[in-house]
């Protein structure tokens, strides 16, 4: 097996047509809108441009300088000539020299990624542009060897693909037994009802006296009068249940303040709370988001709820003090919060809050639209049991979710230490 130290420019040439964006538009092909880090190209037949393109030609190799070392690079099998922006770079090569399949494994290996921390300044980070790319020094096997390689790799990748599609699907699945708990929850078949427990009606009117004290001492504000009839119920609840209007059982507490005698507080965005699980991602403090406008303020124990784009169901239970943006509405829940939240990440929550998302280009659930949605409401002692039961199960989830990743960083890890093999000359 001969291996030699190779520089990237003696067997790929660089197609150097360039067109200015008069010139391109003109031209009306068909333009590269992106290559994956599968290596899928996607056309786009028509698109006006108004930066430079080059010339991709069929057969030619496309890379892209920002995603190379994460696999966005494919040969170009089109009908006629294409186009693409400045980022990317299009290459005829040497078949006498390169198995162009080899070098794309190549490329996606951790031995390239070194040679680009090595060679490049800025390494992996830095946008490769032709000339660094093609002045790389790589140690390349002869042809022959190559081509074994590559159908090595070939065979691998379809083991791999079968693994990775089952982690997909296994994804897709665990993403919907959580919501078959969640639903199963709200509608009254997750726990067992006791018919010693007290009926949501006597809660509803507990919950109406201590909503009026609260009222007389000044902690809510007085509410608007919505209308009692509650439609477009979604199922039919347990004896002991009852439908209610979330203005009925939750209160929305705005209570806007400036930010700058709240700066070491902290300071929660829509963008912190992942999408429909409830779970906070990430936070840092008011001063270092730099937040100049008026916030909420909140207290543990309230919802987050994000107004933005409710088909997202952003929300989560804060366990700490802090502001949190304008686009998101602090709630104090007068039942079980655990419960509430489990209805609001719902699929049937969601059908409510979603209603009006075709109003506009960025929609927005306003309180009188939030207050109205019908809830659910068990009684408080099977809220208790619901969420203990959800918690539980939820866990179970997080369980099989854990060991499905696992299963998807070993295929990765498993392909980079093969090809860390195959790359590596025998001494």
């Amino acid at each position: 097996m001969s291996w030699q130290k190779t520089k990237i420019s003696e067997f790929l040439i660089e197609r150097k047509d360039r067109f200015k964006p008069d010139k391109a538009n003109e031209l009306g092909l068909p333009r590269i809108e992106k290559i994956d880090f599968s290596g899928t190209i996607y056309i786009n037949n028509f698109k006006p441009t108004k930066t430079g393109m080059i010339l991709v030609k069929n057969g030619d190799l496309v890379i892209s300088g920002i995603n190379v070392e994460k696999g966005a690079l494919a040969i170009y099998k089109g009908d006629t000539d294409a186009l693409a922006t400045i980022h990317y770079s299009s290459y005829t090569y040497d078949e006498d020299r390169i198995d162009i399949d080899f070098l794309k494994w190549y490329l996606q290996s951790n031995i390239f990624r070194n040679i680009l921390k090595g060679q490049v300044k800025g390494g992996i980070k830095t946008e490769i542009k032709p000339k660094t790319f093609l002045n790389l020094e790589i140690i390349l096997p002869d042809l022959t060897t190559q081509n074994q390689i590559t159908s090595k790799l070939n065979q691998l990748e379809e083991n791999i693909k079968d693994l990775n599609f089952r982690c997909f699907c296994n994804k897709e699945l665990i993403t919907k037994l959580r919501q078959a708990i969640l639903e199963s929850a709200i509608q009254g078949k997750l726990v067992e009802q006791n018919t010693n427990d007290e009926p949501a009606s006597e809660l509803l009117d507990r919950i109406k006296i201590k909503k009026e004290q609260h009222l007389r001492n000044g902690i809510i504000k007085k509410e608007k009068i919505y209308d009692k009839n509650i439609n477009r119920v979604a199922y039919k609840l347990p004896n002991t249940w009852k439908w209610c209007k979330f203005h009925e059982i939750a209160s929305i507490a705005s209570n806007l303040v400036s930010p700058n005698s709240y700066l070491e507080l902290p300071h929660i965005a829509p963008n912190n709370i992942e999408k429909g699980t409830g779970k906070l991602l990430y936070y840092t403090s008011v001063k270092n988001d730099n937040v100049v406008s008026y916030n909420h303020y909140f207290f543990a124990g309230q919802i987050l709820y994000s107004k933005i784009r409710p088909n997202l169901s952003k929300l989560l239970i804060v366990e700490f003090e802090g502001l949190c943006s304008a686009d998101m509405y602090p709630i104090n829940s007068y039942i079980n919060t655990n419960y509430l939240k489990i209805y609001m990440l719902s699929k049937t929550f969601l059908s409510y809050s979603t209603m009006n998302d075709t109003r506009v280009a960025m929609p927005k659930i306003n309180q009188d639209e939030l207050n109205n949605i019908p809830v659910p409401l068990p009684p408080l002692n099977e809220q208790e049991r619901i969420v203990k039961k959800v918690d539980a199960l939820m866990q179970l989830c997080d369980e099989l979710e854990n060991e499905n990743n696992n299963a998807e960083k070993f295929s990765s890890e498993l392909l980079q230490s093969i090809m860390q093999k195959y790359f590596t000359p025998e001494v």
